[in-house]
């Protein structure tokens, strides 16, 4: 015998008869209306079983980051899905609400710096019996904002060069520490300062500049 779905055919027409044994038989009939009651056989399901979204760095709280939205094929009216973040969030930067699914940041600053990723587990929940979940990732990126400002690694530089340098010779290199994230942290050096000297953007040697058409500096 097939076994009985609520959500594939949820309810059955029979016509029942009886007949007697009788030379002559007689028989009647019967209509019988069968309806199946609902179990609570079918897990909620997101639409994906993982997501990618992206919110910027430092983003103020309540900025919405994903919104979830489940599916339960068991037909029920007082069934209700609810959402929990049950892993991937142990400093609270991203909350989700119970109800809805929406996922949004919460007062923590998140920090590209320190964790480009964040990797969300989700459960999701029925209310039936005996209560059925599954599990949806949410990879959160964060972006990049230009919250950092380049620094070189020595506050002066103290160089000796010679008096008779060449144009464009190459006289000592200064160096600021990348940050370690593109593409903010792509950045080029700009002289300020003396025409006797020029500077090379990526990389940045500080080299003779061709503005001193008399060939030598002149130190008296």
């Amino acid at each position: 015998l097939a076994s009985l779905d609520l959500e594939t055919k949820p309810n059955y027409w029979l016509t029942v008869c009886a007949q007697d044994q009788a030379v002559v038989p007689l028989h009647s009939c019967v209509q019988v209306y069968i309806e199946v009651q609902n179990e609570n056989d079918n897990v909620p399901l997101t639409e994906d079983a993982v997501y990618y979204p992206s919110v910027p760095e430092s983003s103020p709280p309540n900025v919405k980051v994903l919104q979830l939205a489940a599916e339960d094929r068991d037909i029920d009216p007082l069934q209700q899905i609810s959402y929990r973040i049950i892993s991937g969030n142990p400093e609270g930067n991203f909350a989700i609400n119970s109800t809805s699914g929406l996922i949004t940041t919460t007062a923590r600053k998140l920090d590209r710096e320190n964790q480009p990723e964040h990797i969300l587990e989700v459960l999701v929940m029925d209310n039936g019996e005996p209560q059925l979940s599954s599990t949806t990732r949410v990879v959160v990126q964060v972006e990049d904002v230009n919250d950092h400002a380049p620094e070189f690694d020595q506050k002066m530089y103290k160089v000796q060069i010679p008096a008779n340098a060449k144009i464009d010779q190459p006289l000592f290199q200064v160096s600021s520490p990348l940050p370690p994230l593109p593409p903010v942290g792509m950045f080029r050096y700009v002289r300020c300062g003396d025409r006797y000297f020029a500077i090379r953007t990526v990389p940045a040697p500080i080299m003779r500049g061709p503005e001193d058409g008399a060939g030598r500096f002149n130190f008296e």
